[in-house]
């Protein structure tokens, strides 16, 4: 089974759902995506790169992402310790995008570089969390592919340097620590 890991910063975007409209004139006009999402779906196309396969797999395909969010103002008191808002919310619900569509987006990006159809996703894991103070938002990606039979060659892990946080995170209680993402 191989494997590979990376981590994309900046704040994350869903997939937009396609939007047609009816003009005066009796014409249709469809709108199929922001250009924030575009950026978006580019960026994790180019941190992906370094680590993806020379040609995409033909097998099935296991994804999975942590999305990390940056929490609100209000979840903090002035000492920085979290506040009772911010100790009630685990995880980023109204306004961040729902789990589907963010997957979607990243999947999207990564279409030709780790499965040639997103068809070939067998296991898709997404989860959303809240980062740190100090860390960056962005999203952690596993991705896995091959016979799950054979062993897993040494793992190489590949992350922007101005990323705080190291390839995957492992999430407890909103926080995150530095480790790898296990497969739910």
């Amino acid at each position: 089974m191989n494997r590979a890991e990376f981590f994309v910063p900046g704040e994350p975007k869903a997939q937009t759902r396609p939007r047609t409209f009816r003009l005066k004139g009796g014409g249709v006009v469809t709108r199929s995506s922001s250009a924030r999402v575009s950026s978006w779906r580019e960026r994790v196309h180019v941190h992906a790169l370094p680590v993806a396969p020379a040609r995409p797999p033909e097998g099935p395909v296991t994804f999975t992402a942590v999305f990390l969010f940056r929490r609100p103002d209000g979840h903090y008191r002035k000492c920085g310790d979290l506040s009772s808002a911010g100790l009630r919310s685990e995880a980023p619900l109204g306004g961040k995008g729902d789990w589907d569509n963010l997957g979607k987006a990243v999947c999207d990006a990564l279409e030709g570089l780790f499965f040639r159809r997103d068809s070939q996703i067998t296991q898709a894991h997404v989860a959303k969390a809240w980062c740190g103070r100090d860390e960056q938002e962005g999203v952690a990606v596993t991705v896995r592919w091959g016979d799950p039979r054979e062993p897993e060659p040494k793992r190489r892990k590949v992350a922007p340097p101005e990323s705080p946080v190291a390839l995957g995170a492992v999430l407890s209680r909103g926080r995150t620590r530095q480790g790898t993402i296990p497969l739910l």
